[in-house]
C-alpha cells in the first residue's frame, strides 16, 4: 500500500577471517570464522550512526527518509566519550542475528532487531514514537494479529543472548 521498502542497515566496518576447519568438523576447506570490528581503543573507526532505518520509495528508488536506529549506552559511556553530549548513535553490532520490521495498516512501524528494546516508527516520517522494553533480545520478527472481537496485539519472540528464556511478548495496541 505505501510503496516503500523499510530497510535497517548496520553501518559497521570489520574484518572476517576465513579459516580452515579441524579435520572432519566442517563438509568445506574453509569456513568463516569470527569477525572483528574495526576499532581504535574501543572506538569505531567511523562516525555514528551505526545503524540505520530507512525507507526506500520502490517506484521512484529514492529515499524517503533515513533515521539513525536504536543506540548504544555502552559507547557513550566510553572513558574518552562519556562527557560528551552525544546525539542518537544508533545500534551497535547485535550479537546474534537482524530481524525484519513489521508495519501494521495503520502506520506503526514495529522493529526489534536483537536489542532489548521494540522500537516503534510513524511509517510516514521515521519519527520515532515509543520504545518498548522487552524481557529480553528481540531476535525474531515482530508479528500483528486481531481477536474476533478486534483488538491487535503485536508479538516478539525473545531470548537471553545464549538463546535462554526464549519467551513470546505480546502488546496490545489502542483502539
Amino acid at each position: 500500500e505505501t510503496g516503500l521498502l523499510y530497510v535497517k542497515a548496520l553501518n559497521w566496518p570489520s574484518v572476517f577471517h576465513v579459516e580452515e576447519p579441524e579435520p572432519g568438523t566442517e563438509d568445506a576447506d574453509y569456513f568463516l570464522g569470527d569477525f572483528r570490528p574495526l576499532n581504535i581503543d574501543g572506538l569505531p573507526v567511523h562516525k555514528p550512526p551505526y545503524s540505520t532505518l530507512t525507507a526506500i520509495d520502490l517506484n521512484k528508488g529514492e529515499h524517503v527518509w533515513q533515521v539513525p536506529f536504536g543506540d548504544y549506552p555502552a559507547m557513550k559511556e566510553h572513558p574518552l566519550l562519556k562527557d560528551l553530549d552525544l546525539p542518537q548513535l544508533g545500534a551497535g553490532p547485535p550479537q546474534h542475528g537482524q530481524s525484519g520490521p513489521l508495519l501494521t495498516a495503520g502506520g506503526l512501524l514495529f522493529l526489534s532487531s536483537a536489542t532489548r528494546n521494540l522500537y516503534v516508527f510513524d511509517n510516514e516520517n521515521g519519527e520515532l514514537l515509543t520504545t518498548i522494553q522487552l524481557d529480553g533480545y528481540g531476535y525474531g520478527n515482530p508479528i500483528t494479529y486481531r481477536t474476533k472481537a478486534g483488538r491487535q496485539f503485536v508479538v516478539i519472540a525473545t531470548s537471553e543472548s545464549d538463546g535462554s528464556g526464549a519467551k513470546l511478548n505480546a502488546f496490545s495496541l489502542p483502539n
